[in-house]
């Protein structure tokens, strides 16, 4: 009876540990960058393998680019970079639009087909904390099914519409969340 207890607490605690999509975030304005060493250890030994990995040895940062994103560049696509600056035990989201995509303000028009909301996120790259900012509240509408488009030249393109888009932003937002310790 007692490896049948085992056994009940050791597959409960690998169903909470997959199951860690369904975790609530706290709210998207909620900025933090700092990381602890139990959350990077996590990143580096599970994580870490989804991404690619370019180390600036000078600046003593490592930036991490999902390996899965789209480098598509006929279409208008927004890739996140996750920068781990060790020597603070602080992490970044970086916004890397594509060259597609040539404006310094960024709009994103939203809409939410099941509660007809709708809605804007204007981006302008100033600070870390206006990209944690802007890639939370894109997070958000995707978590939400909502339609996003981006605005170029007066006319709004779809945008983060892919599948393997949509899960290569979410993931490094997802990723981001649980190295700064918001999940």
């Amino acid at each position: 009876m007692p490896k049948f207890y085992s056994l009940i607490i050791i597959l409960s605690c690998l169903f909470l540990a997959c199951n860690n999509q369904k975790q609530q975030v706290e709210s998207p304005e909620t900025i933090s960058f700092k990381t602890d060493d139990s959350s990077r250890l996590f990143f580096r030994n599970v994580r870490q393998i989804a991404y690619d990995k370019e180390e600036l040895t000078a600046a003593k940062l490592n930036i991490y680019r999902y390996k899965k994103r789209s480098e598509e560049q006929h279409i208008p696509v927004l890739n996140l970079a996750l920068v781990e600056n060790w020597r603070f035990d602080e992490a970044y989201l970086l916004i890397e639009p594509n060259d597609f995509i040539k404006q310094n303000t960024i709009q994103i028009k939203w809409e939410n087909p099941t509660t007809a909301e709708k809605g804007l996120i204007e981006f302008t790259a100033s600070n870390k904390e206006s990209h944690q900012l802007f890639a939370s509240k894109v997070y958000e509408q995707l978590t939400a099914n909502s339609r996003l488009e981006i605005k170029m030249e007066n006319e709004w393109h779809r945008i983060l519409h892919t599948q393997e888009q949509r899960d290569a932003f979410t993931t490094t937002v997802y990723d981001y969340y649980r190295l700064t310790l918001r999940l």
